[in-house]
């Protein structure tokens, strides 16, 4: 081999050697790839909301809900849950949500609207459904507890135990859920809280219905802005701080 060849074999491995380690550099730090620029990201505010807007479509709202609301219905106080029964946060959010229901049963009652992300929960589309078919024989609550309860074992095959376990006859129950009952509902439910903005789960509402105002909570300890200000509260901070509490005229309300 001549020194010439030898000269322009080892330039080729030098610029060879430039031209992958530059690839790496691009790929570690481009914003857009799927490596360390994207793990050090904030996170993204939840879209914006429109309360009157909400507000506005309340009847829409109830008309969306899987079931009657639970709790009086003469409550001054409406929350409204648009959850994923396999939604790790929804499933923090609940015994929140519990706990100020049977703390203050006379101001408040729960509505559920599903809102799944089948993308990253892979079984809430069935979990919703068998929800649907208990709430069509008046068992969407006790379903409801059941699958939040049991988000570690949320596959099919589940279900019809937990229909036998809340009172349904699971054989009519398997006969519901392979036909795909419910399955409307669901497709319905969500579009419509796609129509709303909701884009995160647990996102809930607080309809004064006396008043006729919402407030917006999303998550356990809320959202931020960009700039690091509080954009919506979470259900962490209505249990610790609920409108009804302190207020003369509110309380005088309910009475």
């Amino acid at each position: 081999m001549s020194n010439g060849t030898g000269k322009k074999i080892l330039l080729l491995a030098i610029f060879l050697g430039l031209m992958i380690g530059l690839g790496v550099w691009i790929t570690k730090f481009n914003p857009e790839s799927g490596s360390l620029s994207s793990t050090v990201r904030k996170p993204q505010p939840a879209p914006t909301m429109d309360t009157l807007k909400l507000d506005g479509q309340w009847p829409q709202i109830v008309a969306h809900s899987a079931a009657p609301a639970r709790g009086r219905a003469s409550a001054r106080y409406t929350l409204v849950e648009f959850g994923d029964f396999q939604c790790p946060q929804c499933g923090k959010a609940r015994p929140v949500l519990e706990k100020i229901l049977r703390k203050y049963p006379s101001q408040v009652n729960l509505l559920f609207i599903h809102r799944p992300f089948p993308q990253l929960h892979k079984w809430a589309i069935p979990a919703g459904k068998a929800s649907e078919i208990a709430a069509a024989q008046g068992k969407f609550w006790p379903m409801y507890d059941k699958l939040y309860s049991q988000q570690d074992n949320l596959e099919p095959g589940y279900y019809g135990e937990y229909a036998a376990q809340i009172g349904m006859n699971k054989a009519g129950f398997q006969k519901a859920f392979d036909a795909g009952a419910g399955e409307d509902k669901l497709t319905a439910a969500t579009a419509f809280s796609d129509r709303l903005g909701v884009q995160q789960t647990p996102t809930t509402l607080l309809h004064d219905n006396l008043k006729h105002t919402v407030t917006i909570y999303v998550g356990l300890d809320g959202t931020k802005n960009a700039d690091g200000t509080l954009q919506y509260p979470g259900v962490n901070a209505l249990a610790a701080k609920p409108p009804w509490v302190g207020s003369t005229a509110a309380l005088a309300s309910l009475r």
